[in-house]
Protein backbone atom coordinates (compact mmCIF):
# COMPACT_ATOMS: atom_id res chain seq x y z
CA UNK A 1 0.00 0.00 0.00
CA UNK A 2 2.64 2.59 0.77
CA UNK A 3 4.32 1.59 -2.42
CA UNK A 4 1.54 2.24 -4.40
CA UNK A 5 1.75 5.81 -1.75
CA UNK A 6 4.76 6.72 -3.09
CA UNK A 7 4.18 5.66 -6.35
CA UNK A 8 1.15 8.12 -6.78
CA UNK A 9 2.98 11.07 -4.70
CA UNK A 10 5.95 10.76 -7.28
CA UNK A 11 3.63 10.56 -10.36
CA UNK A 12 1.73 13.56 -9.42
CA UNK A 13 4.85 15.91 -8.55
CA UNK A 14 6.70 14.59 -12.08
CA UNK A 15 2.73 15.73 -13.58
CA UNK A 16 2.49 18.73 -11.55
CA UNK A 17 5.39 20.09 -12.17
CA UNK A 18 4.86 20.11 -16.23
CA UNK A 19 1.38 21.11 -15.64
CA UNK A 20 2.24 24.32 -13.42
CA UNK A 21 4.63 25.16 -16.10
CA UNK A 22 7.55 25.95 -13.11
CA UNK A 23 11.09 25.56 -13.83
CA UNK A 24 11.78 24.73 -9.86
CA UNK A 25 14.29 23.03 -7.70
CA UNK A 26 13.78 20.07 -6.04
CA UNK A 27 14.67 20.84 -2.01
CA UNK A 28 13.86 18.52 1.25
CA UNK A 29 12.94 20.01 4.11
CA UNK A 30 16.59 21.45 5.68
CA UNK A 31 17.62 23.18 2.25
CA UNK A 32 14.15 25.13 2.29
CA UNK A 33 15.42 26.00 5.54
CA UNK A 34 18.72 26.88 5.45
CA UNK A 35 17.51 28.72 2.31
CA UNK A 36 14.74 30.73 4.79
CA UNK A 37 17.35 32.36 6.83
CA UNK A 38 18.94 34.34 4.63
CA UNK A 39 15.79 34.74 2.06
CA UNK A 40 12.61 35.16 4.34
CA UNK A 41 11.88 38.69 4.62
CA UNK A 42 9.96 38.72 8.40
CA UNK A 43 12.73 36.36 9.43
CA UNK A 44 15.12 39.22 8.28
CA UNK A 45 13.10 41.96 9.82
CA UNK A 46 13.72 40.04 13.09
CA UNK A 47 17.26 40.03 12.53
CA UNK A 48 17.81 43.73 12.33
CA UNK A 49 15.38 44.36 15.25
CA UNK A 50 17.56 42.58 17.17
CA UNK A 51 20.87 44.31 15.55
CA UNK A 52 18.50 47.78 16.91
CA UNK A 53 17.89 46.55 20.80
CA UNK A 54 21.65 45.37 20.85
CA UNK A 55 22.45 49.52 20.69
CA UNK A 56 20.57 49.64 23.64
CA UNK A 57 23.30 48.73 26.59
CA UNK A 58 25.95 51.07 24.73
CA UNK A 59 24.13 53.56 24.47
CA UNK A 60 23.22 53.25 28.30
CA UNK A 61 26.88 52.57 29.03
CA UNK A 62 27.88 56.20 27.33
CA UNK A 63 25.87 57.86 29.31
CA UNK A 64 27.98 56.75 32.14
CA UNK A 65 31.45 57.15 30.51
CA UNK A 66 33.19 60.81 30.41
CA UNK A 67 32.02 63.47 28.64
CA UNK A 68 34.43 64.80 27.13
CA UNK A 69 33.70 68.40 24.52
CA UNK A 70 35.81 71.14 23.07
CA UNK A 71 34.35 74.74 22.60
CA UNK A 72 36.03 77.66 20.64
CA UNK A 73 35.20 81.07 20.17
CA UNK A 74 36.42 83.91 18.01
CA UNK A 75 35.12 87.44 18.56
CA UNK A 76 35.72 90.69 16.75
CA UNK A 77 35.96 93.35 19.44
CA UNK A 78 35.05 97.17 19.18
CA UNK A 79 35.72 99.11 22.54
CA UNK A 80 35.23 102.55 23.32
CA UNK A 81 36.73 103.81 26.78
CA UNK A 82 35.45 106.91 27.82
CA UNK A 83 37.55 108.53 30.91
CA UNK A 84 35.98 111.40 31.98
CA UNK A 85 36.02 113.52 28.98
CA UNK A 86 39.07 111.56 27.52
CA UNK A 87 37.63 108.31 25.24
CA UNK A 88 39.58 105.97 23.20
CA UNK A 89 38.80 103.01 20.98
CA UNK A 90 40.42 99.58 20.44
CA UNK A 91 39.63 97.49 17.74
CA UNK A 92 40.89 94.03 18.41
CA UNK A 93 40.31 89.98 18.31
CA UNK A 94 39.53 88.22 21.03
CA UNK A 95 39.39 84.48 21.49
CA UNK A 96 38.72 81.09 24.60
CA UNK A 97 39.30 77.92 23.60
CA UNK A 98 38.18 75.38 26.52
CA UNK A 99 37.98 71.27 26.73
CA UNK A 100 36.07 70.20 29.85
CA UNK A 101 35.81 66.30 30.50
CA UNK A 102 32.74 65.53 32.75
CA UNK A 103 32.99 61.97 34.41
CA UNK A 104 29.38 61.17 36.25
CA UNK A 105 30.45 59.93 40.16
CA UNK A 106 26.37 59.23 40.70
CA UNK A 107 23.50 59.25 38.94
CA UNK A 108 21.06 56.73 39.57
CA UNK A 109 18.64 56.81 37.03
CA UNK A 110 21.32 56.43 34.44
CA UNK A 111 22.46 53.16 36.54
CA UNK A 112 18.55 51.91 36.63
CA UNK A 113 18.86 52.64 32.67
CA UNK A 114 21.95 50.59 32.10
CA UNK A 115 20.55 47.44 34.47
CA UNK A 116 17.25 47.88 31.87
CA UNK A 117 19.90 47.77 29.31
CA UNK A 118 21.46 44.63 30.25
CA UNK A 119 18.45 42.89 31.21
CA UNK A 120 17.30 43.50 26.85
CA UNK A 121 20.69 42.19 26.06
CA UNK A 122 20.08 39.19 28.06
CA UNK A 123 16.78 38.91 26.16
CA UNK A 124 17.71 38.89 22.75
CA UNK A 125 19.24 35.02 22.84
CA UNK A 126 15.17 34.38 23.39
CA UNK A 127 14.24 36.82 20.72
CA UNK A 128 16.67 35.18 18.27
CA UNK A 129 14.79 31.64 19.26
CA UNK A 130 11.62 33.29 18.94
CA UNK A 131 11.70 34.41 15.25
CA UNK A 132 13.54 31.21 14.97
CA UNK A 133 10.70 29.09 15.62
CA UNK A 134 8.28 31.06 14.25
CA UNK A 135 10.50 30.59 10.78
CA UNK A 136 10.42 26.30 11.83
CA UNK A 137 6.79 26.55 11.43
CA UNK A 138 5.93 28.62 8.75
CA UNK A 139 8.61 26.46 6.70
CA UNK A 140 7.52 23.05 8.07
CA UNK A 141 3.73 24.38 7.35
CA UNK A 142 4.31 25.35 3.65
CA UNK A 143 6.60 22.62 2.88
CA UNK A 144 3.94 20.37 4.64
CA UNK A 145 1.08 22.28 2.31
CA UNK A 146 3.21 22.04 -1.06
CA UNK A 147 3.26 17.60 -0.33
CA UNK A 148 0.02 17.18 0.76
CA UNK A 149 -0.59 19.24 -2.82
CA UNK A 150 1.16 16.82 -4.61
CA UNK A 151 -0.58 14.09 -2.54
CA UNK A 152 -3.86 15.33 -3.32
CA UNK A 153 -3.01 16.20 -7.09
CA UNK A 154 -1.95 12.48 -7.62
CA UNK A 155 -4.99 11.18 -5.97
CA UNK A 156 -7.50 13.38 -8.56
CA UNK A 157 -5.78 12.40 -11.27
CA UNK A 158 -5.90 8.55 -10.45
CA UNK A 159 -9.71 9.27 -9.40
CA UNK A 160 -9.59 11.61 -13.55
CA UNK A 161 -8.08 8.91 -15.59
CA UNK A 162 -10.60 5.97 -14.08
CA UNK A 163 -13.86 8.77 -14.17
CA UNK A 164 -12.74 9.65 -17.98
CA UNK A 165 -11.99 5.91 -18.59
CA UNK A 166 -15.57 4.98 -17.48
CA UNK A 167 -16.95 7.73 -19.51
CA UNK A 168 -15.67 6.16 -22.85
CA UNK A 169 -16.56 2.55 -21.59
CA UNK A 170 -20.08 3.99 -20.97
CA UNK A 171 -19.69 5.68 -24.94
CA UNK A 172 -18.63 2.13 -26.38
CA UNK A 173 -21.55 0.38 -24.62
CA UNK A 174 -24.00 2.72 -25.44
CA UNK A 175 -22.83 3.29 -29.16
CA UNK A 176 -23.20 -1.10 -29.75
CA UNK A 177 -26.67 -0.33 -27.88
CA UNK A 178 -26.21 -2.49 -24.94
CA UNK A 179 -26.26 0.68 -22.54
CA UNK A 180 -28.49 3.21 -21.47
CA UNK A 181 -27.96 7.36 -22.27
CA UNK A 182 -28.51 7.35 -18.83
CA UNK A 183 -25.41 5.69 -17.96
CA UNK A 184 -23.46 8.02 -20.74
CA UNK A 185 -25.00 11.01 -18.70
CA UNK A 186 -23.83 10.15 -15.15
CA UNK A 187 -20.76 9.53 -16.13
CA UNK A 188 -20.18 12.27 -18.09
CA UNK A 189 -21.17 14.03 -14.65
CA UNK A 190 -18.61 12.48 -12.84
CA UNK A 191 -15.61 12.72 -15.48
CA UNK A 192 -16.71 16.55 -14.89
CA UNK A 193 -17.08 16.88 -11.47
CA UNK A 194 -12.99 14.92 -11.01
CA UNK A 195 -12.20 17.48 -13.96
CA UNK A 196 -13.13 20.23 -11.45
CA UNK A 197 -11.75 18.65 -8.23
CA UNK A 198 -8.75 18.06 -10.79
CA UNK A 199 -8.11 21.71 -11.46
CA UNK A 200 -9.04 23.00 -7.68
CA UNK A 201 -5.57 20.92 -6.93
CA UNK A 202 -3.45 22.25 -9.34
CA UNK A 203 -4.00 25.45 -8.57
CA UNK A 204 -3.45 24.99 -4.91
CA UNK A 205 -0.36 23.29 -6.10
CA UNK A 206 0.68 26.37 -7.79
CA UNK A 207 -0.18 28.30 -4.73
CA UNK A 208 1.47 26.12 -2.12
CA UNK A 209 4.81 26.32 -4.97
CA UNK A 210 4.12 30.21 -4.86
CA UNK A 211 4.40 30.17 -0.83
CA UNK A 212 7.69 27.75 -0.58
CA UNK A 213 9.05 30.57 -3.14
CA UNK A 214 8.31 33.94 -0.98
CA UNK A 215 10.35 31.79 2.11
CA UNK A 216 13.28 30.94 -0.44
CA UNK A 217 13.68 33.85 -2.98
CA UNK A 218 13.02 30.84 -5.88
CA UNK A 219 10.94 27.99 -7.34
CA UNK A 220 10.75 25.06 -5.09
CA UNK A 221 9.05 21.77 -5.01
CA UNK A 222 9.39 19.30 -2.16
CA UNK A 223 12.09 16.31 -3.04
CA UNK A 224 10.67 14.12 0.38
CA UNK A 225 7.55 13.03 2.09
CA UNK A 226 6.60 11.37 4.90
CA UNK A 227 8.34 7.98 5.76
CA UNK A 228 5.37 4.89 6.25
CA UNK A 229 6.03 4.42 9.84
CA UNK A 230 6.92 8.35 12.19
CA UNK A 231 9.45 7.50 14.76
CA UNK A 232 8.13 10.09 17.57
CA UNK A 233 5.78 9.07 20.03
CA UNK A 234 2.55 11.05 21.24
CA UNK A 235 3.42 10.28 24.68
CA UNK A 236 6.94 10.65 24.81
CA UNK A 237 6.89 12.21 28.88
CA UNK A 238 3.99 12.86 31.38
CA UNK A 239 1.53 15.71 30.12
CA UNK A 240 2.49 18.13 33.26
CA UNK A 241 5.70 17.93 32.70
CA UNK A 242 5.68 18.78 29.00
CA UNK A 243 2.99 22.04 30.79
CA UNK A 244 6.48 22.36 32.92
CA UNK A 245 9.03 22.21 30.47
CA UNK A 246 7.28 25.17 28.32
CA UNK A 247 6.83 27.16 31.09
CA UNK A 248 10.58 26.93 31.69
CA UNK A 249 12.29 27.31 28.47
CA UNK A 250 9.45 28.80 26.23
CA UNK A 251 11.52 32.08 24.46
CA UNK A 252 7.79 33.78 25.06
CA UNK A 253 7.59 33.28 28.52
CA UNK A 254 11.19 33.93 29.20
CA UNK A 255 10.69 37.21 26.75
CA UNK A 256 7.33 38.29 29.49
CA UNK A 257 9.81 37.50 32.33
CA UNK A 258 12.69 40.28 30.81
CA UNK A 259 9.72 42.89 30.47
CA UNK A 260 8.29 41.96 34.01
CA UNK A 261 12.33 42.52 35.03
CA UNK A 262 12.46 45.74 32.72
CA UNK A 263 9.30 47.37 34.14
CA UNK A 264 10.73 46.90 37.90
CA UNK A 265 13.96 48.81 37.22
CA UNK A 266 11.43 51.16 34.89
CA UNK A 267 9.44 52.27 38.83
CA UNK A 268 13.41 52.32 40.35
CA UNK A 269 14.83 54.93 37.02
CA UNK A 270 11.52 56.84 37.87
CA UNK A 271 12.29 57.06 41.60
CA UNK A 272 15.87 58.08 41.08
CA UNK A 273 14.65 61.46 39.86
CA UNK A 274 13.99 62.70 43.18
CA UNK A 275 17.79 61.51 43.94
CA UNK A 276 20.59 64.11 43.34
CA UNK A 277 23.52 63.75 41.20
CA UNK A 278 27.78 64.33 40.98
CA UNK A 279 29.86 64.70 38.36
CA UNK A 280 33.41 65.33 38.48
CA UNK A 281 33.81 68.10 35.97
CA UNK A 282 37.77 68.89 34.55
CA UNK A 283 38.26 71.91 32.51
CA UNK A 284 41.01 73.72 30.78
CA UNK A 285 40.76 76.86 29.16
CA UNK A 286 43.21 79.31 27.08
CA UNK A 287 41.43 82.77 26.57
CA UNK A 288 43.28 85.69 25.13
CA UNK A 289 42.09 89.64 25.04
CA UNK A 290 38.79 88.81 26.84
CA UNK A 291 39.19 91.24 29.83
CA UNK A 292 37.82 95.05 28.73
CA UNK A 293 40.48 96.35 32.00
CA UNK A 294 43.03 94.39 30.07
CA UNK A 295 42.88 93.85 26.60
CA UNK A 296 45.77 92.15 25.30
CA UNK A 297 46.47 89.56 28.17
CA UNK A 298 46.16 86.22 27.66
CA UNK A 299 44.81 83.64 30.69
CA UNK A 300 45.74 79.80 31.01
CA UNK A 301 43.34 78.01 33.71
CA UNK A 302 42.87 74.47 34.71
CA UNK A 303 39.83 73.57 37.01
CA UNK A 304 39.33 70.49 38.80
CA UNK A 305 36.47 69.84 40.62
CA UNK A 306 32.52 68.51 41.41
CA UNK A 307 29.27 69.34 40.64
CA UNK A 308 26.11 68.62 42.93
CA UNK A 309 22.82 68.74 41.44
CA UNK A 310 20.34 68.77 43.83
CA UNK A 311 16.33 68.37 42.34
CA UNK A 312 13.64 70.09 44.60
CA UNK A 313 10.82 70.59 42.53
CA UNK A 314 10.06 69.53 39.11
CA UNK A 315 6.27 70.27 39.22
CA UNK A 316 5.13 66.59 40.08
CA UNK A 317 6.37 65.09 36.53
CA UNK A 318 8.71 63.01 38.59
CA UNK A 319 5.80 61.68 41.20
CA UNK A 320 3.58 61.06 37.82
CA UNK A 321 6.45 59.42 36.06
CA UNK A 322 6.73 56.91 39.12
CA UNK A 323 3.09 56.11 39.06
CA UNK A 324 3.11 54.99 35.38
CA UNK A 325 6.05 53.28 35.75
CA UNK A 326 3.57 51.22 38.18
CA UNK A 327 0.89 51.16 36.41
CA UNK A 328 3.39 49.35 33.63
CA UNK A 329 4.70 46.99 36.26
CA UNK A 330 1.06 45.58 36.93
CA UNK A 331 0.41 45.63 33.32
CA UNK A 332 3.62 43.12 32.75
CA UNK A 333 3.03 41.19 35.52
CA UNK A 334 -0.86 40.34 33.94
CA UNK A 335 1.07 40.00 31.11
CA UNK A 336 3.22 37.37 32.31
CA UNK A 337 0.11 35.67 33.60
CA UNK A 338 -1.60 35.64 30.68
CA UNK A 339 1.00 34.54 28.64
CA UNK A 340 1.61 31.13 31.24
CA UNK A 341 -2.15 30.81 31.10
CA UNK A 342 -2.20 30.78 27.12
CA UNK A 343 0.81 28.91 26.63
CA UNK A 344 -0.16 26.04 28.99
CA UNK A 345 -3.35 25.83 26.78
CA UNK A 346 -1.61 25.42 23.95
CA UNK A 347 0.62 22.83 25.23
CA UNK A 348 -2.44 21.40 25.98
CA UNK A 349 -4.37 21.52 22.82
CA UNK A 350 -1.30 19.68 21.03
CA UNK A 351 -0.89 17.30 23.23
CA UNK A 352 -5.02 16.71 22.88
CA UNK A 353 -4.02 16.74 19.15
CA UNK A 354 -1.59 14.10 18.98
CA UNK A 355 -3.65 11.71 20.73
CA UNK A 356 -6.41 12.43 18.43
CA UNK A 357 -4.24 12.15 15.35
CA UNK A 358 -3.08 9.05 16.39
CA UNK A 359 -6.13 7.45 17.15
CA UNK A 360 -7.55 8.83 13.49
CA UNK A 361 -4.58 8.00 11.90
CA UNK A 362 -4.88 4.24 13.12
CA UNK A 363 -9.15 4.37 12.15
CA UNK A 364 -8.32 5.53 8.48
CA UNK A 365 -5.56 3.07 8.41
CA UNK A 366 -7.94 0.61 8.39
CA UNK A 367 -10.45 2.86 6.53
CA UNK A 368 -8.27 2.67 3.37
CA UNK A 369 -7.63 -0.50 3.42
CA UNK A 370 -10.92 -1.50 3.52
CA UNK A 371 -11.73 0.80 0.34
CA UNK A 372 -8.94 -1.01 -1.46
CA UNK A 373 -10.39 -4.04 -0.66
CA UNK A 374 -13.73 -2.83 -1.82
CA UNK A 375 -12.15 -1.53 -5.27
CA UNK A 376 -10.44 -5.13 -5.91
CA UNK A 377 -13.56 -7.02 -4.73
CA UNK A 378 -15.98 -4.58 -7.00
CA UNK A 379 -13.12 -5.44 -10.30
CA UNK A 380 -13.63 -8.99 -9.64
CA UNK A 381 -17.71 -8.19 -9.38
CA UNK A 382 -17.55 -6.40 -13.12
CA UNK A 383 -15.52 -9.78 -14.28
CA UNK A 384 -18.87 -12.06 -13.09
CA UNK A 385 -21.74 -9.44 -14.25
CA UNK A 386 -22.63 -8.45 -10.80
CA UNK A 387 -21.14 -5.10 -10.53
CA UNK A 388 -21.09 -1.92 -12.91
CA UNK A 389 -18.14 0.47 -13.54
CA UNK A 390 -19.88 2.98 -11.97
CA UNK A 391 -19.36 0.51 -8.58
CA UNK A 392 -16.14 0.36 -9.26
CA UNK A 393 -15.59 4.39 -9.41
CA UNK A 394 -17.75 5.19 -6.49
CA UNK A 395 -15.05 2.23 -5.26
CA UNK A 396 -11.96 4.25 -6.38
CA UNK A 397 -13.16 7.26 -5.37
CA UNK A 398 -13.63 6.21 -1.47
CA UNK A 399 -10.36 4.81 -1.74
CA UNK A 400 -9.03 8.26 -3.07
CA UNK A 401 -11.18 9.80 -0.20
CA UNK A 402 -9.31 7.93 2.68
CA UNK A 403 -5.80 7.79 1.64
CA UNK A 404 -6.37 11.53 1.12
CA UNK A 405 -7.64 11.97 5.06
CA UNK A 406 -5.22 9.56 5.67
CA UNK A 407 -2.15 11.09 4.23
CA UNK A 408 -3.70 14.70 5.93
CA UNK A 409 -3.86 13.46 9.41
CA UNK A 410 -0.29 12.00 9.24
CA UNK A 411 1.08 15.71 8.19
CA UNK A 412 -1.56 17.05 11.13
CA UNK A 413 0.08 14.46 13.56
CA UNK A 414 3.79 15.80 12.77
CA UNK A 415 2.63 19.65 12.43
CA UNK A 416 1.57 19.20 16.33
CA UNK A 417 4.27 17.83 17.42
CA UNK A 418 6.53 20.21 16.02
CA UNK A 419 4.38 22.49 17.32
CA UNK A 420 4.35 21.09 20.60
CA UNK A 421 8.91 20.57 20.65
CA UNK A 422 8.49 24.52 20.15
CA UNK A 423 6.02 25.54 22.61
CA UNK A 424 8.05 23.40 25.20
CA UNK A 425 11.45 25.42 24.17
CA UNK A 426 13.44 22.95 22.14
CA UNK A 427 16.43 24.12 19.66
CA UNK A 428 14.34 25.15 16.29
CA UNK A 429 17.64 23.82 14.81
CA UNK A 430 17.58 20.72 16.49
CA UNK A 431 13.93 20.51 15.62
CA UNK A 432 14.11 21.01 11.99
CA UNK A 433 17.37 18.14 11.80
CA UNK A 434 15.18 16.13 13.79
CA UNK A 435 12.11 16.00 11.16
CA UNK A 436 14.33 16.45 8.17
CA UNK A 437 15.87 13.06 9.12
CA UNK A 438 13.58 11.12 11.02
CA UNK A 439 10.04 12.30 9.49
CA UNK A 440 10.85 12.64 6.05
CA UNK A 441 12.20 9.98 3.37
CA UNK A 442 13.47 10.45 -0.04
Amino acid sequence: MHARAQTLWRNGWLVATCLTGMAVQAMDLQQVYEKALRHDPQYQAAQQDIKALAEAYPQALAQLLPNVGLNASRNSVNLTKVDGEVSSQLDYLSLNNSIVVRQALYRKPQFAQLQQASVQQKSLVFIEEKAGADLVLRVTNAYFDALYAVDTFAQLQATLDAAQQQLRAARRIFESGQGTRTDVDEAQARADQARAQWLMAKQNLTYTQRQLAMLVGEKVTPSATLRAELPWSSTEGDNADKVVQALTHNPDIQLAKFKLETAELEVSKNQAGHWPTLDLVAQRSISKSENTQFPFTDYYTNQVGVQLNVPLYAGGAVSSSVRQAAANLAKEQQNLQMAQNDLTLKVEKELINLQDSQERIQALQVALASAAQLVVSYTKGILAGTRTQTDRLNAIQREAEARRDLLQARYQWVLSMVKLKLLCGESHTGVMAQINASVLAR
